[in-house]
């Protein structure tokens, strides 16, 4: 099993153009056989649990509940 470091992923992040956690959210998708938007709606609940970040209901409006 591969278990890259955050460095490693900020680098391959570099080379894709895309943010970490765009990887990150991808594969615990694949890993899970969920859907990226599933993953993104557990992760703000989660957010939202823990009141890491103000105003995460307006992330709500761009990625609302899925079924």
């Amino acid at each position: 099993m591969y278990a890259p470091t955050i460095e490693k992923l900020d680098d391959i992040a570099a080379v894709l153009g895309t943010h970490p956690i765009t990887l990150m959210v991808g594969s615990y998708a694949l890993k899970d056989n969920r859907s990226v938007a599933k993953v993104l709606e557990d992760v703000i609940g989660e957010i939202e649990r823990l009141e890491v970040a103000e105003g995460v209901s307006k992330l709500r409006k761009h990625y609302p509940k899925t079924e």
